[in-house]
């Protein structure tokens, strides 16, 4: 299935102007998941500058064994309710924490229920999410969302 949706990505990019530059990912739950397999195959032409993934249906020991993808910026927003997937996002945020070198069990809170690995090699940003939410419910993005994805320094509108 992931196959198929790689080439969706590059379908949308030969139809239409796409700045590949700027291509972001984004998704809940199966959508989610989508943006995972995309990143982590690396075998489509389109490949996301950047992801914010909610509710995926991937944990810890699903990435455990896969290589760590070329995306460099990832927010990832889960759920501490979410009974389909009850701790996977922060399985996820520990995974990609050592993709990034990030330093261990090291994290600044930059917005209400998000923190944001310290430490993170070679520019890599990421951030993780935990709200009260249950699975059906996808997050509402808004402009802390909206700035990750865009690349601005979140580090810059704390306090």
């Amino acid at each position: 299935m992931i196959e198929l949706y790689s080439k969706v990505a590059d379908a949308v990019a030969r139809q239409w102007c796409i700045d590949r530059e700027r291509v972001v990912f984004l998704g809940h739950s199966d959508g989610a998941s989508a943006s995972y397999g995309i990143s982590l195959l690396e075998r489509g032409a389109l490949q996301p500058r950047a992801m914010l993934v909610s509710g995926a249906g991937l944990s810890g020991n699903d990435l455990a064994f896969q290589s760590c993808p070329s995306v460099r910026r990832v927010m990832i927003v889960h759920g501490r309710n979410d009974a389909l997937f009850p701790d996977f996002g922060h399985q996820a945020s520990l995974w990609w924490s050592k993709c990034f070198g990030c330093a261990p069990d090291k994290f600044a809170k930059v917005a209400p229920h998000c923190v944001e690995a310290e430490g993170c090699q070679s520019g890599a940003d990421l951030v993780f999410c935990e709200t009260d939410a249950e699975h059906v419910t996808a997050p509402v993005i808004g402009d802390f969302e909206l700035d990750f994805l865009r690349g601005v320094d979140t580090n810059a509108k704390k306090g």
